[in-house]
């Protein structure tokens, strides 16, 4: 299979977020994220959903008892502070990019983890009841 073929399946598996809205006066960087990420989170938002689960579960046997407060603290920390997971889930994303995304993300690397891990944080935060 050549890379355009492979290019063009990534792209027709990614839902259509209507709001993600880009004009002209969008810049570059909001242009990927809305275009691009968002799509793919929307995509992997199962896998998101699960992987957090799963982590969360396996740190902390209790949390599900713990206060609503507590749990969204424990998340936070567990998606900022956790080096392998950060990997893992970015991992993800990236792994659904296009060849000309990737190189994109190549060049802006720093800033587009930086919004990866802040829509990543907000998807599983907005979906908590999903760990009850």
């Amino acid at each position: 299979m050549d890379q355009s073929t492979i290019n063009d399946l990534l792209i027709a598996l990614r839902p259509a977020i209507p709001q993600a809205v880009v004009s002209s006066a969008t810049n570059e960087a909001e242009a990927f994220q809305n275009n691009t990420l968002r799509p793919v989170l929307k995509f992997l938002n199962h896998t998101i959903l699960s992987t957090v689960q799963a982590g969360i579960l396996r740190v902390n046997k209790q949390f599900t008892t713990l206060s609503p407060t507590k749990q969204v603290a424990q998340i936070k920390m567990y998606l900022n502070k956790n080096q392998q997971v950060k990997a893992i889930l970015q991992g993800h994303v990236v792994g659904l990019l296009t060849s000309d995304e990737l190189k994109y993300y190549h060049t802006e690397f720093s800033n587009t983890n930086k919004r990866i891990q802040q829509m990543l944080e907000t998807r599983v935060l907005d979906q908590m009841e999903f760990f009850h």
